[in-house]
């Protein structure tokens, strides 16, 4: 009887399971090392963010200070006050090493993280204000006076009537009018922000699901149909800004910081007059004691002529524009400020957004 013929063996099957093996575990330790490197990396720069953040915190108290301090300086002197580039708050702050207040050992700074810190402060009120154009409705009584902040401004207007929807102030839309052509920019560009801040505005036209949503920055634009160019052109000499406490007032363009551009358009003057303020202002601000009209051409104004915005030579609102470098990384944070005079005077942050926030290494 033959005999049942054995199979052959399977030759390098225990090493072949060897090997799967330690891939396998080779793959579990290069994820677990690989998931805690993310971790660390993770909180790294988490705690790098939260000391950018303080810091910068601690650079806008410093910012407050200087805005409480000009106008407490500015009570000296009334018939001179006013805000203009050649105050202390308008010098920018060059990039400065602030890595010695962070360092725990005061005497041996060399284990401080390297952090820079600079930024500037802007005079939001050097800007036309896109949202003046448009006086807030409903059931109180619409304004088209004169609106001064902490400053003096020219200009006269009585109050409105009362009106159930947002209506376009003319004088401001015709400002406007004058500033887009000046920047050759498409002629329905002021109708096209008018309507949709029309629109915008409470109370409202229309519930509808497709009405426009308020812009609370200038990329915002877009939601009226604006394209990207058009808003890019605008951007140095546009703004957005609501009083907190009374939407139906009109914030005035300062005369003491606005570009020759804004000026021209605000005031309905040539640019080679406006360009005369702006060099006249370098010596001797604009003030109570010192009228801008004085350099004005003497002219009559027609009949029925619609007459300029109100305009200031003081301000109650502020861009803050602070950038810190911590190591790697870099953040830049943009705050707008409303400065309001009293005993003492009142400095409130009204808006901050992070502009960039990038790990440059």
């Amino acid at each position: 009887m033959t005999p049942h013929a054995h199979p052959p063996r399977q030759r390098g099957a225990a090493l072949l399971m060897a090997l799967i093996i330690v891939t396998v575990i080779s793959t579990l330790a290069v994820s677990m090392v690989w998931q805690q490197w993310r971790a660390v990396q993770i909180e790294t720069a988490e705690r790098g963010r939260q000391q950018s953040a303080w810091m910068l915190g601690g650079a806008m108290g410093w910012t407050r200070d200087i805005l409480r301090g000009d106008i407490r300086a500015d009570r000296g002197n009334k018939n001179k006050a006013s805000d203009n580039l050649g105050e202390a708050w308008a010098a920018p702050l060059a990039e400065a090493r602030i890595s010695t207040f962070l360092a725990a050992d005061k005497e041996n700074t060399d284990d401080a993280p390297e952090a820079f810190l600079s930024g500037h402060i802007d005079d939001a009120q050097a800007k036309f204000n896109l949202l003046g154009m448009v006086a807030v409705g409903g059931t109180a009584t619409g304004t088209g006076g004169v609106a001064t902040g902490t400053g003096g401004s020219s200009g006269s207007g009585a109050q409105g009537a009362t009106t159930p929807v947002a209506q376009p102030r003319q004088a401001q839309v015709e400002a406007f009018k004058r500033l887009c052509a000046l920047l050759n920019l498409n002629p329905q560009v002021p109708q096209t922000i008018v309507q949709g801040l029309i629109e915008a505005t409470p109370p409202f036209l229309t519930n509808s699901p497709t009405r426009p949503l308020m812009p609370q920055r200038l990329e915002q634009l877009q939601w009226f149909g604006l394209d990207a160019n058009t808003i890019k052109a605008l951007a140095p000499y546009v703004i957005l800004i609501r009083d907190p406490d009374d939407p139906r007032k009109e914030i005035p363009v300062n005369l003491n910081t606005a570009s020759r551009e804004v000026i021209a358009a605000t005031l309905n003057i040539n640019l080679a007059t406006a360009e005369t303020l702006v060099q006249a202002r370098k010596s001797n601000a604009f003030s109570l004691e010192n009228n801008y009209q004085d350099l004005l051409p003497k002219t009559t104004p027609a009949a029925g002529a619609i007459g300029p915005p109100p305009v200031a030579w003081q301000s109650s609102y502020f861009v803050v524009n602070g950038r810190l470098r911590l190591e790697s990384q870099v953040l830049e944070q943009k705050s707008l400020l409303r400065r309001q005079s009293g005993a003492p005077p009142k400095v409130e942050i009204l808006s901050s957004e992070w502009v960039n926030s990038s790990d440059p290494g």
